[in-house]
């Protein structure tokens, strides 16, 4: 069996939080892990055995599970990649993709990668890459990364492709902003795009997940989270274990918030890069889905 919703998008919106609510609700079935990115690390060799190895992630899903869910946030950022071979393979699939002001974006993903790794990307970097608006591009790993983490917030050229194979009833707009407010609002919004029962979350404890924290063991905390990748099947199993085993690390080795605070200019030099990006974004919506509720960074 192979899956039938997927969570496609965008990083740094709440993803995993999603993932893990839905995975709870009786009438779904998710994947052993989240990120399975089966169509970024078999694009180029999808055959039978490939094909084994993806439905393997859903063997423990049954019929009475009409869900069966996984989330791979990266498909968005690299939809030129795979909206047309995920279209051959999965053309009735039902994809959710979660939208975050561009500029927010940024800032949450520097400060996770400066819990991660000893040098990380600056808001400069980025900055300086739009303003050359990306003509000048060395071809060392951390510029291209930089260049797709900056047009990884350029939504609208991204959902084109995936409309390009999908239909406006396949494929289900949310916003990180309602995520924010209304947690609970937001998995009944998802719940009536999947047709799902949406009591189930009605007492139902809503945790945050994958938040961005600061540790006092830079090292040590890299260590922990590569152990964790290799057993998150079994934490996957058991979410209560894991739920307490994170409460206690974060207890013992979370370090005070330094989250890194944009100045107004730096600020308005990205949004005029993202300004016509975002306009785009905001005409295509209004077309394809016109009782859409816009976040204010989409109605300016």
């Amino acid at each position: 069996m192979l899956p039938t919703v997927i969570i496609g998008g965008t990083q740094k919106a709440g993803t995993t939080s999603v993932f893990r609510y839905l995975s709870d609700h009786s009438s779904v079935c998710a994947s052993h892990i989240k990120e399975v990115d089966f169509f970024l690390r078999y694009k180029n060799k999808i055959d039978a055995e490939a094909l084994k190895k993806y439905e393997s992630y859903f063997s423990r899903c049954s019929s009475n599970e009409p869900v069966r869910l996984e989330a791979s946030p990266r498909y968005l950022k690299l939809s030129d990649s795979v909206a047309a071979l995920m279209h051959n393979y999965l053309p009735n699939i039902k994809l959710i993709f979660i939208l975050r002001e561009p500029v927010s974006v940024l800032i949450s993903y520097i400060n996770w990668k400066s819990t991660s790794r000893k040098k990380s990307l600056s808001i400069y970097d980025f900055i300086s890459l739009a303003q050359d608006n990306c003509l000048v591009l060395n071809k060392d790993f951390e510029n291209k990364n930089a260049l797709g983490r900056l047009f990884a917030g350029c939504y609208a050229n991204k959902l084109r492709d995936y409309l390009t194979y999908y239909s406006t009833d396949s494929i289900g707009i949310f916003f990180y902003d309602d995520l924010a407010q209304d947690i609970r609002g937001f998995m009944k919004a998802i719940c009536n795009f999947l047709e799902l029962d949406s009591s189930f979350y009605q007492n139902y404890q809503f945790n945050i997940e994958n938040k961005t924290r600061f540790y006092k063991f830079p090292n040590i905390h890299r260590l922990v989270s590569r152990i964790y990748l290799k057993f998150e099947i079994f934490f996957n199993q058991y979410p209560s274990i894991r739920n307490q085993l994170r409460l206690f690390y974060h207890s013992l080795c979370a370090a005070p918030v330094k989250n890194y605070e944009i100045t107004e200019s730096h600020k308005m030099k990205l949004n005029e890069f993202y300004e016509p990006h975002n306009r785009n974004l905001s005409h295509l919506l209004k077309q394809k889905y016109p009782n859409l509720r816009l976040p204010s960074w989409l109605e300016k």
